[in-house]
């Protein structure tokens, strides 16, 4: 049997071209970059520039150096909660954030929009939970458990008209290319470029320009600082002020040729695939007795995630054996938004998250395994 892969939502294929890339930079001799005056590190500072503009086309930013690299999205949003910590006020997120967009919340105080299971994005809550001495917002773009979109236009404009920032979680929708940062006017945006076809180990933060001299570096060191004596500390400006020490430049080579290759896909054509492969899911899992769904029944046209539970079925256990029998692998578990799944009482699921090169073949695949195991689950 052909391996099918269905765990987008965690990690992409790599594309050809992004490990050419990387190869590439293994092969050259290594640089010191914006640290040393030669033709390598010379070299590899275009390639980063390149990168750092490239990704700042593709959400539509104004200035290159409002993006900032990290190693992922859970990093970033530690960046931006340490450096919002002194700050006075509340911080505004939903009760179905991914861990990595609740735990780093813990230590300030916070107000959760309920928004449970099946339900729409309850815009009309979380307008009234802004009144409450909100300093930040802190939300998902999408969801990775029940694949559901924020109405991100309607969320920014209804805290900016009270003086508050956003940020969005854009794990999940950065892949997309529907967020625009001058049209949606989000703060901060956070992502991961390993979710995008993009090298491990790599992601990003969107930071407004207007904030990076508001914000205090969290993690310091050099490539930090311009200049600094005995207890006095001159920040360097743009994004470097947050990219501290040396960075994953085998990754940051690759960052043109995964902005290329997501470019390539027209973001309308994108969407249509992915409504058609959510419909054939959806159908054939109405098939399955006792079949249940974490997020809503009928999919958002665009939505590229399927999280379902069947009753009186181990999740891990259907995971195993879609592997062990089809050569399919998908997630299983509370997908780390154990919050949500406890506060509802949700079952643990099975999560099918489609790529850009998924077809109907592997729907079908897919359901087919899927139902011969349930005949024989026993």
């Amino acid at each position: 049997k052909r391996q099918i892969y269905l765990d987008n939502a965690c990690l992409t294929p790599t594309p050809a071209a992004v490990s050419e890339a990387i190869r590439e930079f293994y092969e050259r001799p290594p640089g010191c970059p914006f640290r040393s005056n030669t033709n390598g590190s010379g070299h590899l500072e275009d390639r980063i520039r390149e990168g750092r503009d490239s990704v700042r086309k593709f959400l539509n930013a104004k200035f290159s150096d409002e993006i900032v690299f990290t190693p992922n999205t859970t990093f970033a949003i530690n960046l931006l909660a340490g450096a919002f910590l002194n700050k006075p006020g509340k911080v505004l997120i939903t009760d179905l954030e991914h861990n990595s967009n609740r735990l780093p919340w813990l230590r300030h105080e916070r107000i959760e929009v309920p928004w449970p299971n099946g339900a729409p994005f309850p815009l009309d809550s979380y307008r009234e939970l802004l009144r409450q001495n909100v300093k930040l917002v802190s939300i998902t773009a999408m969801s990775n458990v029940t694949g559901q979109a924020v109405p991100v236009r309607e969320v920014v404009r209804e805290a900016q008209a009270q003086g508050i920032p956003v940020h969005l979680d854009a794990a999940q929708a950065f892949a997309s290319g529907q967020l625009d940062v001058v049209e949606d006017l989000p703060d901060f945006v956070s992502f991961s470029l390993h979710k995008a076809y993009g090298p491990m180990g790599l992601g990003g933060l969107y930071l407004q320009r207007k904030w990076q001299t508001q914000l205090e570096p969290q993690f310091v060191g050099a490539g930090a600082v311009d200049d600094h004596f005995e207890d006095a500390t001159k920040w360097t400006n743009g994004a470097g002020r947050f990219e501290f020490g040396l960075q994953n430049y085998a990754a940051l080579y690759a960052v043109p040729a995964t902005m290329a290759f997501l470019t390539s896909f027209d973001r309308s054509a994108l969407r249509e695939h992915f409504c058609t492969l959510s419909a054939a899911l959806w159908s054939r899992l109405r098939e399955i007795p006792g079949v249940g769904f974490a997020g809503p029944v009928t999919p958002e046209c665009g939505q590229h995630v399927c999280s379902f539970f069947i009753r009186d079925r181990d999740a891990a256990r259907l995971a195993s054996l879609l592997d062990m029998v089809g050569k399919i692998q998908v997630r299983s578990g509370k997908l780390c938004a154990h919050h949500w799944f406890h506060r509802y009482g949700i079952s643990d699921v099975l999560r099918v998250s489609f790529g850009v090169y998924n077809s109907v073949r592997d729907v079908e695949e897919f359901s087919n395994v899927l139902h011969t195991i349930l005949k024989h689950y026993d």
